[in-house]
Formats: C-alpha cells, sequence, structure tokens
C-alpha cells in the first residue's frame, strides 16, 4: 500500500507538469538549460571547484572548447520544459528494464533477476535576470520480477539558490533531503532479510568573490545519516550505532598566472560525530583536516582541467580506531581528442565512513577514464574503465573493484530518448566472502517536456 501510494503521488507530479501552460517562445521567456537533472550532493558542490578565472568560452564561437561531447548543448534534442509565471517546469519519467546476474553481490550461489525501475520526477528553476532559485523532486522505484523482498522506493529532494550580490561576488545555499536504500554489495551492508533504508539531510551554503586575477571560495555544509533498523536470519539489528552528523567547511583561493593557466590551495576541516557506541563500545566520532595545492590548465581547449596534491588526515575519539594520515593526490582532466571525440580522466584518494568491525576509516584510491563519441548528432556512444583500491585501516582487509562499462544513447526529439548500457564489475578481497564479480545490462526510455 505504500509503495503504491508513493508511485501515485510521484507520477501525479509527472502529470500536474504535463497540464501546465505550453512553454512561451525563444522571443518571449530566456532559456533554461533544460539538462540540468541530475541532483549532485550539496557537499560535492560545496568542494567543487568554482569557475573562478577559467576560460569560459562562448559556446557559439567555440562550442567545444573545454566541454566534453556528453555536455555539449543540443537544442534540436533538448526539453522545453513548460512556463508557470517567472519559473519553468521539467517533468520527467524514466523507465529502466534491467538485468542483473549478481543481485546479491557474492562470490558463490549467485542469484538472477530483472527489475524495473522507475524514476518519476519535475524540475522548477526559476527564470529570473538576477538570482536564481530551483527545486527538484524525484523517486527511484525498484520491481524485482521475482525477489520481492529487493523492492526498493527512494525519495530525493533538492531545493537550490544563488543570491547575485555583485558582478564579482555570489552567495550560494542548497537543502537536499534523500530517503534511500543500500546497495547490495556495499561495504557496510548487514545481508539483511530486505535492503537497509536510511534517511540523509544535507544543507550548505558557500560564498564565492573575484578580485582582478584572484578568486575566493568559502562554505559550510552539515549532512546527517540516520539509518533504520533491519531483520537478518539471526535476528534484528539496531542500527543506531551508525547515525552520525558530518560537518564541513572549507576555503579555497585561485591565482591565475596567465589567461588559461592558475594555481589553487585549499583547506577543508570535517568534524564526524556519531550518535553512540558500537555493540563492540567503540565511539567512530573523529576529526580531519585535507589540505591541497594544485594547478589550473588550459590547453587550446583541447586539454583541460586541474591536478593536485596534498596531505589529508582523520584522527579518532576513540584510542582502539587507527588514526589516518596520508598523502592524496588527484586529477580531474577533460581531452577533446576531435570535436566529436571526448576522453575524461580522474583520479581521486579519499577517507571513507565505515562501520566494519575493527576498522576506522576506508583509504579509498580510485582511477577512471570515460571516452564518449558523437557518432551522429543525436547517436552517443560512451565507454567507462574504473579501478578502486580500498585499505581497510585497522585490519588487513585490502578490496580491489575492477569495472568497465559500455553505453549508448539515442535522442529521438526534444521529448524523448533511449539507452543502452551493458555494465561488468569485478572485486577482489583479502576477505574471500567480500569478494564478487556481476554484470548488469539495461534498457532505459527517458521521456521529459
Amino acid at each position: 500500500m505504500r509503495r503504491r501510494r508513493m508511485l501515485g503521488i510521484l507520477v501525479s507530479c509527472f502529470v500536474a507538469g504535463l497540464l501546465l501552460p505550453r512553454p512561451l517562445t525563444a522571443q518571449q521567456a530566456t532559456p533554461v538549460k533544460p539538462d540540468e537533472t541530475t541532483t549532485p550532493s550539496a557537499t560535492d558542490r560545496l568542494r567543487e571547484a568554482p569557475a573562478g578565472q577559467r576560460i569560459t568560452p562562448n559556446p557559439k564561437i567555440e562550442p567545444t572548447r573545454g566541454v566534453g561531447v556528453e555536455d555539449r548543448a543540443r537544442e534540436s534534442y533538448a526539453a522545453q520544459g513548460v512556463r508557470a509565471g517567472s519559473f519553468v517546469v521539467f517533468p520527467s519519467l524514466e523507465s529502466k528494464f534491467i538485468y542483473n546476474d549478481n543481485i546479491f553481490a557474492t562470490p558463490n550461489a549467485t542469484v538472477d533477476d530483472f527489475i524495473l525501475d522507475l524514476k518519476p520526477g519535475v524540475r522548477v528553476q526559476s527564470n529570473w535576470r538576477n538570482h536564481s532559485f530551483g527545486a527538484f523532486v524525484f523517486g527511484n522505484i525498484g520491481e524485482y520480477a521475482q525477489q520481492d523482498n529487493e523492492d526498493y522506493e527512494d525519495l530525493n529532494v533538492l531545493l537550490d539558490g544563488r543570491l547575485d550580490i555583485s558582478k564579482d561576488a555570489k552567495a550560494f545555499a542548497t537543502a537536499a533531503f534523500n530517503h534511500l536504500h543500500e546497495e547490495r554489495g556495499s561495504v557496510d551492508d548487514a545481508n539483511s532479510r530486505v535492503p537497509t533504508t536510511y534517511n540523509r539531510y544535507e544543507a550548505t551554503a558557500r560564498y564565492e568573490h573575484g578580485i582582478n586575477k584572484l578568486r575566493f571560495l568559502g562554505g559550510a555544509g552539515a549532512t546527517g545519516y540516520f539509518y533504520d533498523n533491519t531483520e537478518t536470519s539471526t535476528g534484528l539489528i539496531f542500527s543506531d550505532e551508525r547515525d552520525r552528523l558530518e560537518y564541513r567547511a572549507d576555503v579555497r583561493g585561485e591565482y591565475m598566472f596567465f589567461e588559461k593557466y592558475g594555481a589553487f590551495v585549499s583547506a577543508e576541516g570535517i568534524d564526524v560525530d556519531y550518535d553512540r557506541r558500537t555493540a563492540a563500545g567503540l565511539l567512530r566520532s573523529s576529526t580531519g583536516y585535507d589540505l591541497r595545492a594544485g594547478a589550473l590548465i588550459d590547453f587550446t581547449g583541447l586539454l583541460s582541467g586541474e591536478l593536485y596534491g596534498g596531505y589529508v588526515r582523520r584522527q579518532y575519539e576513540d584510542s582502539a580506531l587507527t588514526d589516518i594520515g596520508v598523502p592524496i593526490f588527484g586529477a580531474g582532466i577533460l581531452w577533446n581528442v576531435t570535436g566529436l571525440t571526448t576522453v575524461e580522466y580522474e583520479l581521486t584518494r579519499s577517507i571513507l565512513e565505515t562501520t566494519s568491525i575493527g576498522v576506522s576509516g576506508i583509504l579509498s584510491t580510485s582511477a577512471s577514464v570515460e571516452v564518449n563519441h558523437e557518432l551522429k548528432r543525436n547517436i552517443l556512444l560512451r565507454g567507462v574503465l574504473g579501478y578502486t583500491d580500498s585499505e581497510f585501516r585497522g585490519t588487513t582487509r585490502n578490496d580491489e573493484s575492477y569495472d568497465a562499462e559500455l553505453g549508448a544513447t539515442y535522442l529521438l526529439n526534444q521529448n524523448f530518448s533511449f539507452e543502452a548500457s551493458l555494465k561488468y564489475i569485478d572485486r577482489s578481497s583479502t576477505e574471500g566472502s567480500q569478494a564478487y564479480e556481476q554484470t548488469v545490462g539495461s534498457i532505459t526510455l527517458v521521456g521529459k517536456l
């Protein structure tokens, strides 16, 4: 009954969008970017490098400069939205048919199944000359053909605002709520009868200011994770010991030596506060910092991005947990090999939270290469290779994960598109029970206005 009620509410939102007045012509209304339907976390936005004095190409003159194939504007295939006063509304509905040959992510006795994944959503964006406000609500409802216990019902709400103080000064605020489920195969999955569900709350604020060749960014945010109790074959698991609040604050400064090359330094502080001790008596609360320095590059618009190095440290309140302090490094590079082919490379190193027994934190190092190719204006091809090394500090466990994905997108018109993908994951582990292989294939129909 609860699933039907949630599905009804989300579909009603989509239908309501269809009934709104038709959009005005291009001469009557300022266009809004139609494909901004993703919802990165507020923390990601907080840590995101500001535009600063980097090159901001004119898309009419240099449509491919510093922009990957997948992100380029395609007006002929972009949803126009519907006008509602000084806002534009973008309803959407994504229907994905999935086959997973190992839904429980186990090394042996694998179980396969088909899944219907529905994502109804509505995005509302202001159409003002100055300032900005947006809201995005979407659901993620999964129905398994055979394993009914694995069904999920996620909900995501995002509010996002920008205050234009002056030409060079802007303030931003973001608030988000997510009701999510924990994926099988995740590090802290308890192998419960049904997927573990949790609520995530997030709020951030930041300020950006530019002064000639200098640009400063400062922000602060808080994120709360609250897990529901879950049941396994041996009894009920109380998840209160996983509940936590994370507080972050960071500052970043950029200086452009030349028009296309610059440097930056950044510092971030973090405080993680767990509600209570674990069943073993451990208190996982910690404090730490993240220091970085790097370079901003733009080689003739063909190769652009940033490189950095630094140091990260996490100190735990409980002496039984091992403190972590290691050098970090990373890169985010976009290479426009040709006008139709883009290669994106990303390298990151970070400390992840976990409640695994005896583990203080996970030192994760990951690298990925993604190739996007525009076969035709409305046919996009994608290939991704990824690698992640996970060190479970405080124990001898070490995981290595490899993944490969092939995908294609066919843009039928402004309102419909088709997508297909095939992904393979291989995780090896010093703990044999945590290793698995998984192949996931999907076909998706996306409808939007």
